[in-house]
């Protein structure tokens, strides 16, 4: 319990607001006006949404910022394959930020994982994973209710939504 407790006090310390408004857009999070884009909360996400691993979900976004999902989460980290939406959206309830990619070459995915490491609690709260529902050349930075998409890497919006969201 203590861990627990600890983590959303970690969590909650990289919530700079910049004196925007702040709306609950999910358990954790606050929107933050102009950082990323607010999108309504898919129904049917309470109480806990879990699927069978075999089930797929229709999401209202793409990629998911929320929705039913599988009972276990994907480890925090940088994937050079995909992870299922399914698996991923069970991270964003939990307070994650999923960075979705898709990116055209090997420099680029090798320069998005040098951003990724140098952003503060991306370690405890923050995945990665290739995208190709995305167009190539996209990133994506997704949590509960909230996305931002980059074309290309752009490390400072990057750091703004980690600062806004991660926890």
């Amino acid at each position: 319990a203590v861990l627990v407790i600890a983590g959303f006090t970690v969590g909650g310390l990289g919530r700079g607001g910049g004196g925007g408004q702040s709306v609950t857009v999910g358990r954790y999070n606050e929107f933050q006006q102009g950082i990323g884009v607010q999108h309504p909360i898919m129904p049917d996400t309470y109480p806990i949404p879990h699927v069978p691993d075999s089930q797929t979900v229709e999401y209202s976004t793409t990629p998911p910022t929320s929705g039913k999902h599988l009972n276990r989460w994907a480890e925090c980290g940088f994937y050079t394959e995909g992870l299922p939406d399914e698996r991923i959206t069970h991270n964003l309830e939990h307070g994650n930020i999923v960075v979705s990619y898709n990116l055209a070459t090997d420099e680029e995915v090798y320069q998005l994982r040098n951003a990724v490491i140098g952003i503060d609690f991306y370690d405890t709260w923050g995945l990665t994973r290739f995208y190709d529902k995305i167009p190539e050349g996209t990133v994506a930075l997704s949590t509960w209710g909230v996305m931002d998409t980059i074309v290309g890497i752009d490390q400072d919006r990057m750091n703004r939504f980690f600062d806004a969201y991660a926890g």
